[in-house]
């Protein structure tokens, strides 16, 4: 048996999982070969030095971690390949003299027609002899609106609980994809739709009812959006008690501090953009509201009862 050859069945024959007859040849072909021979001994040392690393439970949104710094890397790529883009200088550069020529005579036709048409004078033009002396109205560019996220509860059904998630998206998100995932203590797998023009994306899922407060992870990105949207659901299933809640919290997660106090709310929370990632918070015989207004000042966020739901948003 050649070297190469060998070394193909290193692993399974360390592993103990080769037939009789091949245990036999690689056994035969390291006691002549001195380099295999020590390369199955390295091999080995390898194997048993991972054997004994201990176990590291991933955190309870791996999964969603993974997808979003995925969904971050397309978003950045396909910024940079829209900033690769030759602006419209840049393509005239390209021409020959007498295109630049008559480039630059149709550029002035554009722009002194669109300075006619809407009015609005503009300095250097207007040295030029461009601009027109009757002053127009200055457009302001419309403030970007922001998705947002919709919970209601339906029917129970049995042991369960059927839940409506509706994302209304904004200009940018049309012709991207929305997902709808679970974090660990979830059965529910991400399901996936399209974002068309004037349609808001519904989710319809059903959750146990006997799980206590489940997470969920909306996240969206349009072909023209310069990165993910992401909004975190904490819906609560455990009975609401009227009680004033004491908490005590050190450096831990914000979503396990959002399981309780959903709890106490009786209604889910929803958290708009990014999920703080641990908080520290002391509050003895406080409202449930109450303690979500102190996490929500802790970690830059802002409140909204909106009756069924309670909504945090970024302060900035």
């Amino acid at each position: 048996m050649q070297c190469d050859r060998a070394q193909e069945f290193f692993s399974d024959y360390l592993e103990r999982t080769l037939d009789r007859p091949m245990t036999v040849a690689i056994e035969s072909h390291l006691a002549g070969c001195v380099n295999c021979r020590e390369e199955v001994e390295v091999l080995q040392s390898t194997f048993l030095a991972l054997d004994s690393l201990p176990e590291v439970e991933p955190p309870a949104d791996g999964a969603w971690q993974v997808m979003m710094a995925i969904r971050q890397q397309r978003a950045a790529e396909y910024e940079a390949e829209r900033r690769k883009a030759p602006t419209f200088l840049e393509w005239l550069r390209t021409l020959n003299p007498m295109g630049v020529a008559m480039g630059a005579s149709l550029a002035t036709l554009v722009i002194g027609g669109s300075l006619l048409v809407t009015g609005i004078p503009h300095a250097k033009y207007e040295r030029l002899g461009l601009g027109i002396s009757t002053p127009g109205p200055v457009l302001q560019p419309a403030s970007k609106a922001t998705p947002t996220v919709q919970v209601a509860y339906g029917p129970a059904s049995g042991q369960s609980q059927v839940l409506e998630v509706r994302l209304t998206p904004t200009g940018d998100l049309v012709g991207g994809e929305a997902t709808l995932m679970g974090d660990s203590s979830s059965a529910l797998q991400a399901e996936k739709a399209a974002i068309t023009a004037g349609a808001p994306v519904i989710f319809t899922v059903q959750l146990p009812s006997n799980a206590g407060a489940q997470v969920l992870r909306v996240t969206a990105l349009g072909r023209g959006a310069a990165r993910p949207y992401e909004s975190t659901i904490v819906v609560p299933f455990a009975a609401r008690s009227a009680e004033p809640m004491t908490v005590v919290l050190t450096e831990q997660p914000m979503v396990d501090a959002l399981r309780r106090v959903a709890a106490g709310l009786g209604h889910p929370i929803v958290v708009e953009g990014s999920l703080p990632a641990a908080v520290t918070l002391q509050a003895a015989d406080m409202p449930a509201s109450r303690v979500l207004e102190e996490l929500a000042a802790q970690t830059q966020f802002t409140v909204r009862d909106e009756g069924t739901v309670s909504r945090l948003t970024p302060a900035n």
